[in-house]
């Protein structure tokens, strides 16, 4: 039977998303820094590559031409979960190792490749004859109302046992302070769960007459997949989170904490107006960036809010000081460091949740 190759949008769709796939991976590879999460993710993207390979080719009717390519897609399945799994545990633990235990997790596929092996090695005419077979047997009706056997479908379960694991471990560690996951680590692999099951399951949602709505919605899924990864490896959203030292265990900051609060109520630098972090810090012979991320650690403050914070609390008691009602609003405003009446009314409401004119009323 001559074999006649076919090619529709749904098809180019899918050689996109192989493209998108590769060319993720020669970003990936030529990055000179390489932890074991991106090694994980250069390997689970090849995987996932392989077995889109598969059905586009299958699909399409190219697989003919390129006999070669048979079993290419099936043949590292059972890689795909361990590996993504392995990624999860290396975005996870900030000190990840390589452990001879691991190699527990590539047993399955060592086994399951051990009997179908030589078939790899199987001339281009052999192939090619065991695919015509197959379009033949395609298009009957012992195909169409084919049975999955058990060992199939333990096969095809074990990628998505493992998805679902590296789901729940991103779930159970998403709120611990520290964890290493972005919210689109679980994008991630939710996305994989469900583009995979599809493909894999998605051939028994349909009935006989809709076989191919089955095969435009998978290239759909595997197109967006694609793209998304594409998007989230450029923009980095898949490596890991840097753990932030826990600096309230740091004495050396704590000092520094110490020294500034110290120096804002003995010199008072608030009061001038024209103060900046920059001015601040060379006073107290402290760089900006560890005076700032001591301010916003341990203030919970940005700079400019850690300065109006001390100075509405001299506003405060001039307003209500007896010897002040002399003094207009804007006077206190710029006594306390303040430049103008509008910048301290908007500090002051911020602060106190209300304006320095209702504050002087309630405590006349």
């Amino acid at each position: 039977m001559e074999t006649v190759e076919r090619l529709d949008i749904y098809s180019i769709l899918l050689f996109m998303s192989i493209g998108q796939l590769f060319l993720s991976i020669i970003y990936l590879i030529s990055k000179r820094k390489k932890d074991y999460s991106t090694v994980f993710l250069i390997i689970v993207l090849f995987i996932f590559s392989l077995n889109i390979v598969e059905p586009v080719f299958i699909k399409t009717r190219f697989l003919s031409s390129v006999p070669h390519l048979l079993y290419i897609g099936p043949f590292f399945l059972l890689l795909l979960g361990p590996a993504l799994y392995l990624q999860t545990l290396a975005i996870k633990n900030k000190k990840f190792k390589w452990r001879a235990v691991y190699f527990l997790h590539i047993i399955p596929f060592v086994l399951s490749k051990f009997w179908v092996f030589p078939n790899f090695l199987q001339s281009a005419s052999q192939k090619r004859e065991i695919i015509n077979r197959f379009y033949e047997f395609e298009m009957t009706k012992e195909f169409l109302n084919s049975n999955v056997n058990i060992g199939s479908l333990l096969f095809q379960l074990h990628p998505i046992v493992y998805l679902l694991i590296s789901i729940a471990i991103i779930l159970n560690n998403r709120k611990n302070p520290k964890a290493r996951f972005y919210k689109h680590h679980i994008i991630y692999i939710v996305g994989f769960t469900i583009v995979l099951f599809f493909y894999l399951f998605g051939n028994f949602l349909f009935n006989v007459s809709t076989t191919h709505l089955h095969w435009q919605v998978l290239s759909v899924l595997f197109f967006t997949l694609s793209s998304y990864l594409s998007y989230a490896i450029i923009n980095n959203l898949l490596k890991p989170i840097k753990q932030k030292e826990n600096i309230l265990l740091n004495f050396k900051m704590i000092d520094v904490h110490t020294k500034i609060k110290e120096s804002m109520l003995k010199n008072r630098p608030y009061l001038n107006v024209d103060i900046s972090l920059n001015q601040l810090a060379n006073q107290m012979n402290i760089s900006a960036k560890v005076f700032s991320k001591v301010i916003n650690e341990f203030e919970q403050q940005n700079f400019f809010d850690f300065i109006n914070s001390y100075r509405i609390k001299d506003a405060e008691k001039l307003i209500i000081d007896p010897k002040m009602k002399q003094y207009t609003i804007e006077a206190i405003a710029i006594e306390v460091g303040f430049s103008n009446k509008m910048s301290f009314n908007r500090a002051f409401k911020k602060c106190l949740n209300m304006t320095p004119t209702e504050y002087k009323s309630i405590n006349k």
